[in-house]
């Protein structure tokens, strides 16, 4: 997004005031509605009917936490691609955001001009209406929508915190959070959406196609972009790219706008009766507004079942084993090309099933086969191991029957262990679920029988990009392990664990063992002191055991360099990584030095906030060295923080040199003496 300073000076001002203020003091009222007071006033609401708006004037309308500073960068990016000269904000663009005098100071600012507002419909300066000013909404299914607030609340380390999920759902739900409910601002919204210069858009739909969505807000605002100009706004404004660039668009603050993007993010974090009380909100708001059809629309599509072809496996394998020939009839397609809809019928020998409708085509192969395996179902033909209504199981595979099982234990939240036990017809040894029901009400933090069993007083202390950490007790030698529980899904995992196991050195938190799952367990930490809080291979992994000894505690997902797979990208802490591992899968293992050097100097000078820490980053990465660094720190600063990682010298080089400082600092001291 173009030029940032004024944007930025604003954020930081806004931190600035955040660090001293406690959470119940955070909030002001303004006609009912809580904001925040390290961003708003209630003289610049009440100087908000003086601003001005322009015909040409674009308005951005969102709910906190809904892809605002996505839109923003691509409408930006539009206005470039058009007048061929980066767009500027003179400004934080958030209309009701700053100071009584901004408006004013808005006179002076050339067409077109982007405002953005999280302000209900009915809250907005007259003048837009007057003037008949275009209003783009943007909204995001509310679940996403919570979990990224909590997230922004809890993450960013100058704002007040929630004690916990559960404290800040209630809030949520209550409306007590900035910018006030939700629920609120959505069925004010909804109310005008068929207005003439009004149009709204869904950040799923934007997830799925951002190209097709690209395309309509041009159209919208009435430009005329390019194929061409279209593809390359598209390959700047996706989450991964715009992460990439977070701290340079938006400062200290970027990393955690930019935290992960994704669509059905929530299930991580709500309970069932926290979903349940979100389903009920939603249906007495918004059932039978056209918004609550859309976006309950798509929180089935979201929902639909184990995966988007699950259902077509499973007619696939009843296919198979009946020798019947199945049909997939494309029945229709319309829409526009950004919101396509495709209906499909199963058709099974001469039989046709009822039709269903979807998104793409095997969307909508899918629901037509789900239909057609629950007719299958009620009628004994037992075509998918999820049904439960049949009392006929004999064509239940062992694989079936173990996976029906699974789903049972994860919907009723219960551990579940196969235990040796006596076939009930005939000799021998069969296994035998067990439920732990009280292995179930004793821990929060996890489900699994081995971890249950073997361990005492778990507690979460910490997770990543990668997975979570815990501290347990073990119960019988009674030592305190760390253990890091990581999805167990491709080689890489496995990859990590042997070059674990082989790793023996008195400065690595040693390894001791692992089982499926994936949870390992490595020595006991307790009495080492974090040198500073961060997160990945970074210095909270560096741990100080005594005043000459320090260990390093995690190295995120490692690898070998024989490995000649494409490396990761975009993936770890974007406050300490190089910049080929920023844009690029092609790089080696100079791409350790990088964050070495940020660390080193994070090392060598203690600064007081992480505002501070991000601000001294930034210049490093310019190539810019501050004083606060003498000039052989600066030397090596500089080789660490080289943008062309050949030009960075070596761990042996490094070695040397630090060998070097302190051969020098010895003799200072005994010259001293």
């Amino acid at each position: 997004m173009a030029d940032k300073s004024k944007l930025i000076d604003y954020i930081d001002e806004a931190l600035e005031k955040s660090k001293e203020t406690a959470l119940s003091r955070l909030f002001f009222t303004y006609q009912g509605i809580p904001y925040p007071i390290t961003m708003c006033t209630s003289e610049t609401f009440q100087a908000l009917d003086t601003f001005e708006a322009r015909s040409d004037d674009m308005v951005l309308a969102s709910y906190p936490k809904c892809g605002s500073n996505w839109i923003l960068h691509i409408i930006s990016e539009l206005i470039s691609a058009d007048s061929k000269k980066k767009y500027k904000y003179s400004e934080f663009p958030v209309l009701e955001c700053g100071d009584p005098e901004k408006y004013q100071r808005m006179k002076e600012f050339p067409s077109p001009r982007i405002l953005a507002t999280h302000l209900h419909y009915d809250k907005l300066p007259g003048s837009i209406f007057k003037n008949k000013v275009k209003i783009l909404v943007i909204f995001r299914n509310p679940k996403d929508t919570a979990v990224s607030f909590f997230h922004f609340h809890n993450d960013v380390p100058d704002i007040p915190s929630y004690g916990s999920w559960d404290d800040f759902f209630s809030q949520f739900m209550k409306g007590q959070v900035s910018w006030g409910s939700y629920f609120d601002f959505a069925v004010n919204w909804s109310k005008h959406l068929d207005h003439e210069n009004v149009k709204f858009i869904l950040y799923e739909d934007l997830k799925e196609n951002l190209t097709a969505g690209i395309k309509q807000i041009a159209e919208f605002f009435g430009f005329s972009p390019t194929g061409e100009q279209i593809q390359t706004i598209s390959a700047q404004s996706t989450f991964q790219a715009m992460r990439a660039k977070s701290q340079e668009t938006h400062g200290a603050i970027g990393p955690f706008l930019f935290r992960k993007g994704e669509v059905g993010d929530w299930k991580n974090l709500f309970s069932e009766t926290q979903n349940q009380e979100m389903d009920e909100k939603f249906k007495e708001c918004l059932a039978g507004t056209s918004l609550g059809a859309k976006l309950k629309l798509l929180e089935k599509e979201m929902a639909d079942d184990l995966s988007s072809g699950f259902f077509l496996e499973e007619l696939n394998k009843y296919r198979q084993k009946n020798n019947v020939e199945i049909e997939y009839r494309e029945l229709s397609k319309r829409g526009p090309p950004h919101d396509l809809r495709f209906t499909f019928q199963v058709v099974i020998g001469e039989r046709e099933f009822p039709e269903a409708e979807g998104k793409s085509k095997k969307g909508a192969k899918n629901a037509a086969a789900k239909l057609a395996v629950e007719i299958l179902n009620e009628e004994k033909e037992e075509v998918s191991s999820l049904s439960l209504s049949t009392t006929d199981t004999s064509d239940l595979s062992i694989g079936n029957y173990i996976g029906l099982v699974n789903r049972i234990a994860q919907k009723a939240k219960l551990p579940v262990n196969y235990q040796l036990g006596l076939g009930a017809g005939e000799p021998g040894r069969n296994l035998a679920p067990n439920f732990n029901l009280v292995g179930a009400a004793r821990n929060e933090y996890t489900m699994d029988h081995r971890f249950l069993e073997n361990f005492l007083e778990i507690t979460s202390i910490g997770s990543g990009g990668y997975g979570q950490v815990f501290k347990a007790k073990h119960r019988i030698d009674g030592v305190t392990y760390v253990i890091k529980r990581v999805k167990y899904d491709n080689e890489k995992v496995v990859r990590e664990v042997k070059a674990l196991a082989a790793l023996s050195h008195p400065n690595i938190v040693r390894y001791y063992n692992c089982w499926d799952g994936i949870d390992y367990a490595s020595e006991d930490s307790d009495n080492g002191r974090l040198v500073r809080k961060a997160e990945g291979t970074l210095p909270s992994n560096i741990f100080l055991v005594d005043t000459k000894k320090i260990k390093i505690g995690d190295f995120g997902l490692v690898t070998f360099l024989k490995n000649d797979e494409k490396r990761t990208n975009n993936r770890g802490t974007p406050r300490y990584m190089s910049p080929e591992q920023l844009s690029s899968t092609e790089y080696g293992n100079e791409v350790d030095i990088y964050p070495l050097g940020l660390i080193l100097a994070e090392l060598l000078y203690i600064s007081r906030t992480l505002l501070e820490t991000c601000k001294i980053f930034e210049d490093l990465k310019k190539g810019k060295v501050l004083d606060v660094f003498d000039d052989k720190e600066k030397i090596l600063l500089q080789k660490l923080l080289s943008k062309d990682p050949k030009k960075r010298p070596n761990t042996c080089e490094i070695l040397t040199t630090l060998e070097e400082w302190k051969n020098v600092a010895e003799k200072k001291k005994r010259n001293t003496c």
